[in-house]
């Protein structure tokens, strides 16, 4: 009876590919985070040009930060520029009433001008951080599939 009925395949190369697979998700993950990273600050880079500009508060106060371990988040930092969700969301009609006085006065060609209430027409939405998103994020699949090729060919799958 034959001691050694099975065979063994010995290929050199598994054990790189081994270590190069448990290795993968992190280079993976790596490179995906660091492309995420990249068109975010392309991102708030473009909301910053297209931010209404009267004295540059609402420019500056667009940022972005890491959130968790797979997110970034850009944002308006309401703080610095309270007005920023409103110029980016729109708001409906509403009324203005005087706080302090009874009426409300302001001039027109020179006359004053006094009301009990305004209507106000409301603000447009702008839209701006939604327009840089789509704009730095186009082609993002297309691009992470490159990178994910790029880091595959360096750890030896061709």
């Amino acid at each position: 009876m034959p001691k050694n009925t099975g065979f063994r395949i010995e290929y050199k190369r598994l054990t790189k590919y081994n270590n190069a697979i448990a290795a993968g998700p992190l280079r993976i993950n790596q490179a995906t985070m660091g492309l995420l990273f990249e068109d975010t600050k392309k991102a708030r880079n473009f909301a910053r040009n297209l931010a209404p500009r009267k004295t540059g508060n609402l420019r500056n106060a667009i940022k972005y930060r890491r959130k968790g371990e797979k997110y970034f988040t850009l944002y308006i930092d309401d703080i610095k520029a309270p007005y920023g969700p409103v110029q980016e969301l729109g708001s409906k009609s509403y009324y203005i009433t005087p706080k302090r006085a009874k009426v409300l006065r302001w001039y027109v060609s020179g006359k004053p001008v006094f009301a009990k209430k305004v209507k106000h027409p409301g603000i447009k939405a702008k839209r701006f951080m939604r327009k840089a998103l789509n704009k730095a994020f186009r082609g993002f699949d297309k691009r992470l599939k490159r990178k994910h090729i790029e880091v595959f060919k360096r750890m030896g799958f061709t």
